[in-house]
């Protein structure tokens, strides 16, 4: 409907243009390659359509973090931003590349300060301990919020605020976004969280007063926000409308209101409901009045692969946002089939290339068996079963027509599915040239690595499909869903009595 068709980064493969006369010039390109990339993740797999807050999202934007710390010494080494109190200005082009390397860290980071808030607001307990990794997270956050704001504001200084231009607005949203969620759940990680949202209204006044009218929207936006966590505010903090002029200069480290009645202080933070804490693996906090370094980036990049960081900040609850499909399957006079559904989990894969749908499944208990493009081998549109084990079937491109449980002698069925129990009969067809999946077999004591899955074509008699079912049978069930490990939907519906 009168959409342009995408162009995915993996498909441009022309080299970046070399500048021999300017060497500044070919490393500006290549830095803001890196970083947009680094956003198209963000834009696509954070918050696409499909994108689904489980592990998957956790290695997405674990990619973002370790994508952008990758070009934070190119970007320190060509466009240094000066430090504070300096008489050196901001140059447009400093200030964009840095505001897009902010960009990218507030946003991937973004959704798990949401979670925190969710888990504020309805947890009971008024006492959370924040585990360390979770606050070396916000700590991530906050810096580049911290980092938008004061670049901005430089910009502001010099007269070089694009006042109808998207992209200082968008930056200016983001960190006063955070700053307001901060300042609920944990504003002992910053020193005046109120200060700095008082810049970002600073700065947005100035582009409605130039005629922005998407810029009025959004502060309004932006006051709303704030209006309603203030529901959820500790007497410490207190919301614009109670500090008078809109013009405070944010305090340099160390500076400021530190010794107001009522600033919240690190060892204060039991009073705000949230408290720091060790617990995902330890990580010693840093200094929080010193800039985030790559190196520390990418620890916190690190620290993401922690098991059990989706169930503390609460986002095991957006998995049943879209509960999988459940497909009976029962025998046949020639098909084994099974009395476990086929289970159909639709969008599951955020990274549908085949680097990314290994690194989704649970491949120590579900190892991959095989990788097929159907256009140019014929065994998965071969109906047959396997009487060893239970496959987990991934769908990487392309359409076609699944059926499931019917043997070529059997009259016809057909439905969608994974994954797939022992004995039950599939194959696809009707696919397109692209069509392109990968097979993962549940390892138990009847398959090997070696062999991890049987061959059977469901072209035996009645009464050996009888023998060849209960041999399917007997297959153990897993003890990890293949996408959401011990918490998944599969654990829960794969239930046999005795």
């Amino acid at each position: 409907m009168g959409i342009p068709s995408g162009v995915s980064n993996q498909d441009i493969t022309a080299p970046l243009p070399s500048y021999q006369e300017s060497l500044n010039r070919s490393a500006t390109m290549a830095i803001h390659v890196k970083l947009s990339q680094a956003f198209g993740i963000v834009v696509d797999k954070l918050y696409g359509q499909d994108s689904h807050v489980n592990a998957k999202f956790v290695r997405n934007a674990q990619k973002v973090l370790q994508s952008v710390a990758g070009v934070a010494p190119e970007l320190t080494d060509h466009f240094p931003i000066p430090e504070e109190g300096s008489l050196n200005g901001i140059s447009r082009d400093t200030g964009y590349m840095n505001l897009l390397y902010h960009q990218c860290i507030m946003v991937a980071t973004r959704p798990f300060l949401v979670g925190l808030i969710i888990r504020r607001i309805q947890s009971e307990n008024p006492e959370i301990v924040i585990p360390s990794s979770i606050r070396l997270l916000l700590q991530v956050c906050i810096d580049s919020a911290k980092k938008t704001i004061h670049i901005l504001q430089a910009l502001q200084r010099q007269q070089l605020l694009e006042h109808f231009l998207p992209f200082d607005l968008e930056s200016a949203i983001s960190a006063g976004v955070i700053m307001c969620m901060v300042a609920i759940v944990a504003p002992f990680l910053v020193e005046s969280p109120r200060h700095y949202l008082e810049g970002v209204f600073g700065i947005l006044a100035e582009m409605v007063e130039k005629g922005n009218l998407v810029a009025e929207a959004h502060k309004h936006k932006l006051e709303h926000l704030e209006a309603l966590l203030s529901e959820f505010q500790t007497p410490g903090y207190a919301r614009r409308g109670d500090i008078g002029s809109r013009s405070h200069p944010i305090p340099e480290p160390g500076e400021g209101d530190g010794n107001e009645e009522g600033l919240m202080r690190e060892g204060e933070a039991a009073g705000l409901g949230l408290i720091g804490g060790e617990g995902l693996g330890h990580v010693e906090p840093w200094d929080l009045t010193h800039d985030i370094t790559a190196s520390q980036l990418m620890t916190v990049a690190s620290t993401l692969d922690v098991n059990g960081m989706l169930d503390w900040v609460g986002f095991d609850l957006a998995m049943d946002e879209i509960p999988p499909e459940l497909v009976p399957v029962p025998p046949t006079a020639h098909s084994p089939n099974s009395d476990l559904p086929v289970i159909a989990f639709r969008g599951a894969l955020i990274d549908r290339t085949f680097e990314g749908a290994v690194a989704s499944v649970y491949t120590s208990e579900w190892p991959r068996g095989g990788h097929w493009r159907i256009s140019r081998e014929q065994l998965a549109a071969t109906p047959h079963y396997h009487a060893t084990t239970h496959e987990a079937y991934t769908v990487l491109k392309g359409s076609g027509t699944y059926l499931l449980g019917k043997s070529p002698l059997d009259p016809d069925t057909d439905a969608q599915g994974n994954p797939v129990g022992a004995g039950v009969t599939h194959f696809v067809t009707d696919t397109e040239d692209d069509y392109e999946i990968i097979g993962y077999y549940l390892l138990n004591e009847r398959n090997s690595l070696e062999e991890p899955y049987d061959m059977e074509y469901a072209l035996d008699s009645v009464e050996e499909t009888d023998k060849m079912r209960e041999k399917c049978r007997q297959v153990p069930l897993p003890v990890h869903d293949p996408i959401y490990g011990k918490e998944g939907p599969l654990l829960s519906v794969w239930k046999r009595v005795g």
